[in-house]
């Protein structure tokens, strides 16, 4: 009797088992209980029996053969008596894959020899185990970056102030003003590096508690504006601004909100190569009862497989041939920070075509007019 018109054995007992179990003869399933059922098909289904199980297994195998022969080779050494162990990933009818834990036994029912295999899923594990193992990664990275980047800011002044000490009487005014613009640029690069670490610090202990208080939203975006002008200056990109006229008075932590922005704009002037551009635009949307701020640049873009990521910690977007720059903390601190503020944070990109972030902050109360302030353009 060929094995696709093999009988079920008269007694089995695994039925009601707790975990998915089944028998084979050979490679085909010739009984199933539903807990095995479920995990294959969903609930209700029989197509499982009397399926070749190697046909559910992804095309590679543990030891990176294939996974069809290992699993067929499996089944000979179980059938002459042994019992063996595999993990497998296979396919659902649906297209997905889970990670199962199989354990098999020779079992003798009514004269016959059949496999019976308990199998346990472990796809949560694994994706859980793969989650932890990335973080970690980036945990070591960032604490890489962060030596790195705090080295050589500390080197460079360092330098510097010895020049001015040394050559004080030699140097010209210019170069004088010029090594303390330089000065001032690696202080504040230090400075932001260890904002960040302490926002991280704040976050992940929940100690971050707001200092709310009523604050001109276009102030905070004017001054960033004319801090970051010099920067982008350096990397010979345009900073432009797209403001009203007026205050834009919001209940907020002005300070953390600050924070923000300047993340999004230094991520921007970041990743915008030179001759780029990027505009800082601000209204009031009274239909939202919001403030809308968008920091717009025509950078680089972010590929699409990256988005889903660019808010998690120590994320950071890989390209060939580009460094990133940052701790992969930016995105995912300005996110914490305007959730607290009851507000959202979007990004769309386009890789090669630029990036759009946009947050949208809910007023505190109303104020009405604000949205038909007059905009003013201007180039900082």
């Amino acid at each position: 009797m060929s094995q696709q018109t093999q009988s079920k054995p008269d007694t089995i007992l695994f039925k009601h088992a707790p975990a998915p179990m089944w028998l084979q003869q050979g490679s085909i399933v010739i009984d199933a209980n539903s807990r095995a059922l479920d995990l294959f098909q969903g609930p209700g289904s029989e197509r499982l029996i009397g399926t070749d199980i190697t046909t559910l297994l992804s095309d590679c195998g543990q030891d990176g053969g294939d996974a069809s022969l290992e699993a067929l080779a499996l089944f000979r050494d179980v059938e002459n008596g042994n019992d063996a162990t595999a993990d497998w990933r296979c396919r659902k009818p649906d297209g997905s894959q889970m990670d199962l834990h199989t354990e098999m036994s020779p079992v003798d029912l009514d004269g016959q020899r059949f496999i019976l295999i308990v199998a346990f899923d472990q796809s949560r594990l694994n994706r859980d185990r793969e989650a932890m193992q990335t973080q970690r990664r980036q945990m070591q990275n960032f604490i890489g970056n962060f030596s790195h980047e705090l080295r050589t800011s500390l080197f460079s002044i360092l330098g510097f102030t010895s020049v001015l000490r040394q050559d004080e009487a030699v140097l010209d005014t210019g170069q004088f003003r010029e090594f303390l613009s330089i000065l001032n640029i690696e202080t504040l690069k230090i400075s932001s590096l260890v904002e960040d670490v302490l926002s991280l610090s704040r976050i992940t202990t929940g100690a971050g508690v707001l200092k709310k208080r009523p604050a001109d939203l276009i102030a905070i975006l004017e001054e960033l504006a004319g801090t970051m002008a010099g920067q982008a200056t350096r990397n010979g990109v345009a900073l432009n601004k797209k403001l009203p006229d007026g205050p834009l008075t919001l209940f907020m932590d002005p300070d953390a909100i600050k924070r923000v922005f300047f993340n999004l704009i230094d991520n921007a002037v970041q990743h915008t190569p030179m001759g780029g551009w990027i505009e800082l635009r601000a209204d009031a949307d009274t239909s939202r009862s919001s403030i809308i701020v968008k920091v717009i640049d025509s950078g680089l873009g972010i590929p699409a497989r990256d988005l889903p990521h660019v808010f998690e910690q120590f994320y950071r977007v890989e390209r060939s041939g580009f460094t990133p720059n940052g701790y992969g903390l930016g995105l995912s601190i300005a996110k914490q920070i305007v959730d607290a503020h009851e507000g959202s944070i979007a990004i769309e990109s386009d890789e090669g075509a630029g990036t759009t972030t946009t947050v949208v902050i809910p007023f505190s109360n109303g104020i009405d007019g604000m949205a038909s302030l007059p905009i003013s353009e201007s180039v900082s």
